[in-house]
């Protein structure tokens, strides 16, 4: 079954969704409504509902990967 989530800080499209070992996803980089690169991450908890602001990309990506690593790192590499 779908639920609807929270409300993104910045919508976007082109963006990566990443499982975290907390059972958060991170959501980084594509484009935004304006079609401008979007820099920044956010990470979305399902027990809350909720999105909080990540850490910042070193530039705007879109069609990129991103990839969990063992230590809970992601690395983002592309676009």
């Amino acid at each position: 079954a779908w639920n609807s989530a929270g409300t993104m800080i910045s919508g976007r499209r082109g963006h990566t969704a990443t499982l975290l070992l907390s059972g958060r996803v991170l959501v980084a980089g594509g484009f935004d409504v304006n079609g401008s690169p979007e820099l920044r991450s956010e990470r979305f908890d399902p027990v809350l509902n909720t999105w909080t602001q990540g850490a910042s990309l070193n530039g705007g990506r879109e069609e990129h990967t991103a990839t969990l690593l063992d230590d809970g790192r992601v690395l983002v590499v592309g676009g």
